[in-house]
């Protein structure tokens, strides 16, 4: 009885969907207007908030803690436009509703690269609510958008980047329309760009997005125009709206900034740091730097890691936040080397590359640790439910913010706010619904990563051992593969440079995680269907169509 009144309810979902969409939107919408307006801080927010407001202020942008300067001007337009802080809550709530829609779009898009069958589209529409619901009702998109921090806009941008994927796809090879594929691909790759100066933690991600673009360029159809043009315009972008201003902040206000890389390198490599400084101390050749400052460093370094409490990095066994911004290792560097970045620089590379020198096994080993984390679903993107507190919240708030030189109407509303709500009891439990469908997403995310990469395997064997041909599964092969790129290049970054422990920099990959994850499911669907109907049509000969789902069934076997 109760698998018959399983099947009559996923059937009465798929009947009713688009009402089901309309309650989701309406509930996700709700569940953030229930929530204070006041945008919450961190340790982080001075960096962000500082730029916007001496561009409110004094007119100028300056550059604060080596962050990146387009979220401050997000802030700055708000503040400057709407005149408090509560606007940045509502624009990023927008923003993130908007994120939803623009996610159940592209799902739409992609779907229509697989099979069209009852099963199908059963499926498609199954999954495509359950996305739409984790994206919309999860507690972290939501605490992301409280947030004086730009992993909201990330979000929405990751949604827009994906979606202009997909259209480039259909209007390239699809539609042959080179004229919106043109627009679609300009737009594509600066894009990519943003994503990464949102969140530089995106890195080599940018690969997978300039992706659709760079192999259309082998294609003969267009001509030497469109692929000089695709590439040149989406650079000159990029350098004039991005690159150029950001260097010349940084330069200008932040010279410090040349360092966040190249210390965070040091910091999260710690122990095989450590073990280069030893050896040298104890070796015969000359040092490279005074003996007094190598062994003052190491004892640092070595304090650090006996300490023994990784606060998030349980995986390292230590806390390279500490190292990076208490009265330790780097501060030491900071003082011996004053106003001198490059000299630091020069420092935290040449023991980060002796460590791949001499130790490449651990090295390799702490990245592999953090790949792992991901790929076994310890460490993922999906979460549970999310507590909110109104008094911890303000408590945060008021020490995030810095004591600011100008008079400032709409920082002192917002210090007021906060006041106010420094004793206040109220609590919200946000994503209690949709956590459950995103743990049950979280524990069988790495069977379909596996199930994902294994047929794709299988496509790429079986072409190299019969010839190039495309079965009725590859371009969906293809396009999942596609998904699980940006996952899977975000988490190498993080394991290279950062560590996949600390929370937001897992969360902000929601959008495309989801999108990975339901194409992988929609792929497994259509194998399992395409096994049973080859199977039970026996040995007669197939139908011209037939022939590739029977050429999908034999790679399945």
């Amino acid at each position: 009885m109760k698998p018959d009144r399983l099947r009559r309810g996923l059937e009465w979902l798929v009947r009713h969907y688009w009402p089901c969409i309309a309650v989701v939107f309406a509930i996700g919408a709700a569940w953030r207007l229930a929530l204070p307006l006041l945008p919450g801080g961190d340790p982080d927010t001075w960096g962000y908030l500082n730029p916007a407001l001496h561009l409110l202020t004094e007119g100028k942008l300056v550059h604060t803690c080596g962050r990146e300067y387009p979220y401050p001007l997000f802030l700055f337009l708000l503040l400057r436009i709407f005149g408090t802080f509560k606007a940045i809550t509502v624009v990023q709530h927008l923003a993130g509703l908007a994120t939803g829609v623009i996610l159940l779009r592209t799902w739409h898009r992609l779907a229509r690269l697989f099979p069209r069958t009852p099963t199908q589209f059963r499926a498609q529409r199954l999954i495509g609510l359950m996305l739409f619901s984790v994206m919309l009702l999860s507690g972290s998109p939501i605490q992301m958008e409280l947030s004086l921090r730009p992993e909201a806009l990330f979000q929405f941008v990751s949604a827009v980047t994906l979606l202009l994927a997909s259209e480039y796809y259909f209007a390239f090879y699809r539609k042959q329309k080179l004229f919106n594929a043109f627009v679609a691909g300009v737009a594509l790759l600066f894009c990519g760009a943003l994503l990464f100066y949102l969140r530089p933690s995106f890195g080599l991600a940018v690969a997978a997005v300039a992706f659709p673009v760079l192999a259309s360029l082998f294609s003969s159809r267009p001509g030497f125009s469109y692929k000089l043009g695709i590439l040149l315009i989406p650079a000159l972008l990029v350098w004039s709206i991005l690159v150029y201003p950001e260097s010349v902040l940084a330069r200008k206000y932040d010279p410090d900034a040349a360092t966040f890389l190249r210390t965070h390198l040091f910091c999260f490599n710690a122990r095989c740091v450590r073990n280069q400084i030893a050896a040298e101390l104890n070796g015969s050749n000359p040092l490279p730097y005074e003996r007094p400052l190598l062994e003052k460093a190491l004892s640092l370094t070595d304090a650090e890691l006996r300490l023994r409490k990784p606060g998030p990095y349980k995986s390292l066994g230590y806390d390279p936040d500490r190292m990076m911004y208490g009265d330790s290792v780097v501060s030491y560097l900071y003082s011996q080397f004053p106003n001198d970045p490059a000299a630091r620089n020069r420092f935290y590379m040449h023991y980060y590359i002796l460590g791949w020198v001499h130790q490449p096994v651990s090295m390799a080993g702490k990245i592999l640790s953090q790949l792992g984390l991901f790929c076994s679903g310890l460490e993922s993107p999906l979460g549970g439910a999310v507590t909110i507190r109104a008094g911890p919240m303000a408590e945060r708030n008021l020490a995030s913010v810095a004591p600011f030189p100008l008079p400032c109407a709409s920082l002192e509303d917002y210090t007021r706010d906060s006041l106010k709500l420094r004793h206040s009891k109220h609590t919200w439990r946000v994503g209690v619904v949709a956590s459950v469908m995103a743990m049950g997403m979280r524990a069988f995310y790495p069977l379909v990563l596996i199930c994902s990469c294994w047929y794709g395997a299988c496509l790429w064997l079986s072409s190299r051992r019969s010839g190039a041909h495309r079965t009725l599964l590859t371009l969906p092969a293809i396009c999942t593969l596609y998904l699980f790129s940006f996952n899977v290049l975000h988490v190498l970054t993080l394991s290279i440079v950062h560590s996949v422990q600390l929370g937001r920099y897992m969360k902000c990959q929601l959008v495309y995680t989801l999108l990975a994850e339901g194409a992988g499911i929609l792929l497994c669907v259509a194998l399992w269907e395409l096994r049973n109907k080859t199977s039970d049509r026996g040995p007669t000969s197939p139908a011209p169509d037939e022939a590739a789902m029977r050429r999908d069934s034999n790679l399945v076997s």
